[in-house]
């Protein structure tokens, strides 16, 4: 009886691996996860340079952006926007008295 439920289990995989042989295997999906960046470095005290990149999905980017505290002013003429690979790069320097502590 043992060797009859064997025999059972063997067909059983022989059909099912048939299956897959003659339909295929359907190729393996997965989400996209691009994260975003921003990189802060401090350059002097309460002076900070930052970059931001965020990825680029069919031309269009994520509609994402950084939150600073509200005393944080940008300095004027620091601004770059340039397309790397397949994200958008962003810098700017930053004052900010008394730092991000």
């Amino acid at each position: 009886m043992a060797r009859s439920g064997a025999l059972i289990r063997l067909l059983l995989a022989a059909f099912a691996c048939a299956l897959l042989w003659v339909h295929g295997v359907p190729p393996a999906a997965a989400d996209d996860t691009r994260p975003a960046m921003l990189l802060i470095e401090e350059e002097a005290p309460g002076t900070y340079a930052l970059r931001w990149q965020t990825p680029l999905r069919q031309g269009a980017t994520l509609r994402l952006s950084p939150r600073l505290p509200p005393e944080a002013q940008r300095v004027d003429g620091t601004y770059t926007r340039a397309l790397l690979g397949d994200a958008l790069v962003e810098t700017w320097r930053i004052t900010l008295p008394g730092g991000l502590a």
